[in-house]
């Protein structure tokens, strides 16, 4: 390398940016997608949360639910014959 020409070492070095460049993109993307999974299962979770100290503290409201979960289940399984 120490005989090489000043401008075939910065090409060099340019290519190698390039690369790393790439890389860096591909990993961000997937790690986007993770965050982007991430994120939807907190909100659901966050959900469930809400949701079940609604159902604990009002009967009724229990009752609606697991009402509306069990015609929701009969729709499908007629849909599905």
């Amino acid at each position: 390398m120490a005989g090489w020409p000043v401008t075939a070492r910065l090409q060099a070095i340019a290519r190698q940016r390039a690369l790393l460049r790439d890389e860096i993109q591909q990993h961000r993307a997937g790690l986007h997608g993770t965050l982007a999974a991430l994120r939807n299962d907190l909100a659901i979770a966050g959900l469930g949360l809400i949701a079940g100290r609604a159902l604990v503290r009002r009967p009724w409201l229990r009752a609606l639910a697991l009402g509306g979960l069990a015609a929701v289940a009969a729709a499908r399984l007629a849909v599905r014959r």
